[in-house]
């Protein structure tokens, strides 16, 4: 993906599956995480360090800029 180019909508929809899929295989392999997920999922989710979370924040920050910049212009 081009660092300025935003996601396609099949991009962003095999990242969101990606994710779904390792936070089930964590919660289903992990009882003290998924309890900690249930309870505090924005914890839970900072300590698993999932890649595909880092990059949907990149996403949404660089969204966030283009929005900013788009307002500016």
């Amino acid at each position: 993906m081009a660092e300025n180019m935003p996601p396609t909508f099949e991009q962003t929809r095999q990242l969101h599956r990606s994710l779904t899929e390792k936070v089930l295989d964590k919660a289903a392999s992990d009882p003290q995480w998924k309890q900690q997920l249930i309870e505090d999922s924005e914890a839970a989710m900072r300590t698993a360090g999932f890649p595909e979370l880092q990059q949907f924040q990149q996403m949404q920050a660089g969204a966030g800029a283009s929005q900013e910049s788009e307002v500016r212009g």
